[in-house]
């Protein structure tokens, strides 16, 4: 990951010097081949894919990601250790970063390169133009980020199975993923690439601001808040994504980050509090972006939201639980079913717990 100096920004009583990654790259391209091969109709464009390749994850559906997922999992337990570690934020990032690295870099930030075109011009048979492809971006996105799947969770799949891995404790709190959030960040890997690299960020910066990370207390509340609003500004630099799919995605995965691995949703006090910060974080970047294409699109920069997500973490006051959820209507199953299940809300102040 290239890092890039950034200029010196100021909080109120506080100087700091930010030395932070831009965005996460997706790097260049390697040659493509294949042996066997078929036309499929992806998204309404002919392409070509392995003959080989599971139809399974031609789906959108979460649903079928999961199965097939617990397929070549099952499959690889007899060949692979079968006590199992826990991926990290960091560890997921290496993985996704490798094989993103391998296919057309998708975004509505530039143009394609003319060695991206060659690839797509193989595997697309009727896109013939740089015009063409550019048009088709999302679709051309979708696909490679699709054919790459089948690899990709083998080599997850390799590293929880090795007894090397060891389970690592601190940062996001916990710092490993749960099983439903793993799931939705493979199922679409370029956002998860992002998305991880902000969680990372964010476990960076809280140490750097707070000189400290602790559950429940302000820095806390800065931590997820950073770490929604990074997820969504990389998502959107980095892929051909709309706001709301940005935001979707983020929500969706930090969601999930409070469930415990069988997706059962965890009601404790710091679950409401990083529920509560996580969507107001949102709230606060969807309201903040004017969305439009590539250039005419404005959100917030890396600086925009650590300074204001400083300010309302300095800003926060300790909330009980019952305090925490009364906003959204109390503690009952409807109001932790929309924490858990709504991209924004109303609030966008941050709250913590002591």
């Amino acid at each position: 990951m290239k890092k890039t100096m950034r200029t010196a920004f100021f909080f109120t009583g506080l100087a700091i010097g930010i030395t932070s990654c831009n965005e996460p790259e997706v790097g260049t391209t390697n040659e493509y081949e294949i042996s066997k091969k078929v036309v499929v109709e992806f998204r309404g464009e002919k392409a070509i894919i392995p003959s080989n390749f599971p139809k399974e994850l031609l789906s959108n559906s979460q649903e079928e990601f999961d199965r097939y997922f617990d397929a070549v999992s099952k499959k690889s337990s007899s060949r692979t250790s079968s006590e199992e570690t826990t991926l990290t934020y960091e560890s997921l990032y290496d993985i996704l970063k490798q094989h993103t690295q391998s296919i057309p870099e998708v975004s509505y930030e530039k143009d394609f390169s003319e060695h991206d075109l060659k690839r797509i011009y193989l595997d697309f048979p009727e896109i013939k133009t740089a015009e063409d492809a550019n048009s088709k971006k999302e679709i051309i996105y979708d696909y490679y980020q699709t054919l790459i799947k089948p690899a990709l969770i083998e080599d997850v799949i390799t590293f929880e199975s090795n007894n090397a891995n060891k389970r690592s404790l601190g940062g996001i709190s916990p710092e490993t993923l749960t099983v439903p959030e793993r799931n939705h960040l493979l199922s679409n890997p370029g956002y998860g690439q992002h998305y991880t690299f902000a969680a990372q960020e964010s476990n960076h910066w809280t140490v750097v601001v707070y000189q400290r990370d602790a559950d429940n207390e302000a820095n806390n509340a800065f931590k997820h808040a950073i770490w929604n609003a990074l997820s969504i500004r990389y998502i959107l630099k980095g892929a051909p994504a709309s706001e709301n799919q940005a935001v979707d995605f983020t929500q969706d995965g930090t969601s999930k980050h409070e469930q415990d691995d069988n997706g059962n949703q965890i009601r404790t006090n710091a679950s409401a509090m990083d529920l509560f910060n996580n969507m107001a974080a949102r709230t606060w970047m969807k309201e903040e972006t004017s969305w439009g294409i590539g250039p005419f699109r404005s959100m917030p920069s890396f600086e925009d939201i650590i300074n204001n997500m400083k300010g309302k973490a300095d800003a926060s006051t300790v909330h009980t639980r019952a305090q925490i959820l009364a906003p959204h209507g109390g503690d009952s199953d409807y109001v932790w079913n929309k924490l858990f299940d709504l991209q924004t809300g109303v609030q966008q102040y941050l709250v913590r717990l002591q």
